[in-house]
């Protein structure tokens, strides 16, 4: 067996990439991506997502919150900065405040805190 070393190559991003905090999975922390990301299980910290936020049912956050997106279904006790968009699902949680430029909030979900709408355009 012969070793060819070659030269290393930049990855490319992946559009469709995301990152996933599984439902066993407790992060305590901060946390970054500029893709999407996806949270089944605890997270408790500081999160900024360069694009969708996904809080899945099962999905547990105590954080504050920077995402250009962020669709609730889950539960978060936390505030939001500078989003484009927020959803809350039906059966969805949300305590805490809202800065953002969109807001959605289904019949069923449970909101107590404020809404700040600001001009961000995404």
């Amino acid at each position: 067996m012969t070793d060819i070393k070659r030269p290393l190559e930049p990855v490319p991003p992946d559009a469709g990439s995301k990152t996933v905090i599984g439902r066993t999975f407790r992060f305590d922390g901060n946390a970054y991506t500029e893709d999407d990301a996806v949270i089944e299980g605890q997270f408790t910290g500081k999160i900024e997502v360069g694009k969708t936020l996904v809080v899945e049912r099962a999905g547990r956050v105590k954080a504050e919150i920077k995402a250009r997106m962020l669709r609730v279904f889950g539960k978060v006790e936390g505030n939001v900065s500078d989003a484009y968009k927020v959803s809350l699902m039906p059966d969805c949680e949300f305590i805490g405040d809202i800065r953002t430029s969109k807001i959605e909030i289904a019949e069923g979900a449970v909101f107590n805190g404020s809404i700040l709408m600001s001009n961000n355009q995404g």
